[in-house]
């Protein structure tokens, strides 16, 4: 997002050149090397939250997301693009590292469309993934959500109690 990055998709480091995603031409596998099924390897997968399953913060401006499309691969590449009501596609990707437990902590690397850090958590209930993530590095103000503080703590500006929960579908 989600997101992730500050605010999941929220700002964008002061030298990106603000042109949309027309595809992601790197060199990672990610979409390819999901686990087999939700649960059975955490978080890899193939997930999409759309409807009223977008945070608050996304589905609002200033992001208008209609869409949200998460790969976490299993060798350690993730990509998550979010679709706005204009249908311009804005990329994530980097590298990711979970930590299990109910919620699990995350840690993103991120290397596109700039490099960034997040921090969050998340937890997969059968083909249901909740995730809460914030920009760390560069550093915007905000703090993530930690296993001991729950969904829904995400704090920093513009940040309300549950505003940044995300919720994906497994795509099987």
């Amino acid at each position: 997002m989600i997101l992730l990055l500050p605010m999941l998709f929220g700002c964008i480091e002061d030298d990106w050149n603000g042109q949309p995603y027309t595809g992601y031409d790197g060199a990672g596998t990610s979409g390819t090397d999901t686990g087999s099924s939700p649960g059975a390897a955490g978080i890899t997968g193939e997930w999409v939250s759309e409807g009223a399953d977008l945070a608050t913060l996304l589905a609002d401006e200033p992001f208008n997301y209609l869409r949200v499309d998460a790969s976490f691969g299993a060798s350690g590449i993730y990509e998550v693009v979010g679709e706005d009501a204009d249908g311009t596609l804005w990329p994530l990707i980097g590298t990711w590292s979970v930590t299990e437990g109910t919620p699990g902590a995350i840690a993103l690397d991120q290397t596109e469309p700039y490099a960034a850090t997040a921090a969050g958590i998340w937890q997969v209930d059968g083909d249901v993934l909740t995730y809460e993530v914030v920009q760390t590095s560069p550093d915007y103000g905000f703090q993530a959500p930690t296993t001991g503080s729950g969904f829904g703590s995400s704090t920093g500006p513009g940040l309300t109690p549950g505003v940044n929960v995300q919720t994906y579908r497994w795509i099987p």
